[in-house]
Parts: C-alpha cells; structure tokens; sequence
C-alpha cells in the first residue's frame, strides 16, 4: 500500500489515525481496511496509548465509503464476502481494542463511512457534518453485523429510515438518533475531540479498558444470568477484582483526599 493513504500520528497518551485520501473525499480502499486491523492490533500490544483518534485528512470528507471502483472485483459471491469479510474485521478490531476510540467526523462520513463512525466508541461531528448508508442508492446490502451496529446506537426504527431511504442525516439529526455523541462548530472540532481524548486518557486506564470489555458483553448478550452463564460472568468479576486491587486504585483514592490530580499509571 501507499502508506500515505494512512498516517498514524501520537501525541502523549493519544493516537491519531487519519485517512489521507482528501482528493477523493477519504473513500477507502480494501489495502486501508487491512492497515486499520493491522494498526489496531499494533496499538492494543502498547501501553503508552490509552485513547485513538480516527478523522479524516482535509475538511470535506471523513471518509465518503468504500471506493466504488474497487466494487468491479465483485465477479462473485465468494469475492464479495471476501471484500466484506475484510471490511468487518477492521471494524471488529475498532470494537475489540482496549482503549476507547473516537471517531472525529469534519464533513461527510457515508456508507463505509458511516459504518466505520459507527464501530468508535464515541463520534463527535462537527455542526456541518453528514452521515448516512446510501445502500439503498447503490443497490447494494451490508453485512448482518453493520445492521446490528446501527440498531444497537440509533434505534430499529432509525435504521430503517437510513436504509430505505438512503438519505444522509445532518449532525443535528445524528445527535437526537444517538448517532453523535457531541456536535459542535466546525471551528472548534479538533480542540474539543482532543480534549475529550486526553480527558480519557488521563483517566484510569484498568478502569477505562475493563469498563470498555463490560460494556461490549452488555451489548453481546444483553443481561446475564448468574446460573446459566456463570463462567462469562466469573471473568468478567476478575477483570473488576483485579482492578480494584490495583495500584491506581490506590492513586485514586489517595488523589481524592489530598485533592490533588491523580496520575495513573495503568497497573
């Protein structure tokens, strides 16, 4: 790949991810989905990230879906799975890191897109943003999983309003559906995402990562049962245990009553 289609950048704590292909509104190739999953992976094995950051390069776009003219290499059944297949694992490595990631959406995010906002953690759009799956205008369908993603954030009946339609909501609209976490001035996009990166990452992270891996089983298997799914739950009170037994535990608590910033260390 030209690696320049994808920069990873770091600033303390926080990773930044940005799709640099501006002439082309962002618009992904097959060979970025796989350096996503890859970059993923990468950045879970360091512990000197606690928060990423994915925006796109440019203020149009922050990313304007799959790039069509890759759809040609569809001659089949089997070849369009595979091109979806690698689409859906970079959004499961997104879902499955340890660390909290935000998707920073300046301009448009449609189709794939959208679906990549989707599998962040947090979205925060800038008041001009747009956001939308035109499925219904391509003539084509998404996979299972993306289907759910949108149901689980905004609702069955706002997905069905998205891919029947195919219409984009504005940032306005994608707040009040649950799709944005924040909307805000274009102008004060950056400042306010990585503000909110940093807040995180200044966080604790067992805390912020187990609360993450909790949350995600919430919305795998809804609520569970102590008798038919003890060993779920078993580890899932290790990971708790574990991090109340930690050292940043002790850091919190001694921070709170000198009342000074508590600086955590991850262990």
């Amino acid at each position: 790949m030209n690696e320049n289609y994808m920069l990873l950048e770091r600033d303390g704590y926080v990773a930044t991810i940005i799709i640099n292909r501006p002439e082309q509104r962002n618009a992904m190739l097959s060979v970025m989905w796989k350096w996503i999953a890859e970059t993923m992976e990468h950045l879970n094995q360091d512990n000197d990230v606690r928060c990423v950051v994915i925006r796109g390069a440019g203020d149009k776009a922050f990313a304007s879906g799959a790039d069509i003219s890759e759809f040609e290499v569809w001659t089949s059944q089997e070849k369009a799975r595979e091109y979806g297949g690698l689409i859906e694992y970079a959004f499961q490595s997104i879902e499955r890191h340890r660390n909290p990631i935000i998707a920073m959406v300046q301009g448009f995010a449609f189709g794939a897109g959208c679906e990549l906002a989707v599998a962040c953690d947090l979205r925060v759009l800038a008041d001009v943003a747009k956001i939308g799956i035109p499925s219904a205008k391509l003539g084509v369908m998404l996979n299972y999983e993306n289907y759910q993603r949108l149901v689980d954030l905004a609702g069955v009946s706002t997905a069905r309003e998205i891919f029947f339609l195919g219409r984009p909501l504005d940032a306005q609209r994608a707040r009040e559906v649950g799709l944005a976490n924040y909307v805000v001035p274009k102008a004060d996009l950056e400042t306010f995402t990585y503000e909110i990166a940093r807040e995180i990452s200044e966080n604790a992270p067992l805390s912020v990562r187990g609360s993450k891996q909790v949350l995600r089983a919430c919305m795998e298997r809804g609520m569970l049962d102590r008798s038919r799914d003890a060993e779920v739950l078993a580890e899932l009170d290790e990971l708790s245990a574990t991090c109340f037994l930690s050292e940043d535990v002790k850091e919190g608590v001694s921070a709170f009553f000198g009342r000074r910033k508590a600086e955590f260390k991850g262990k």
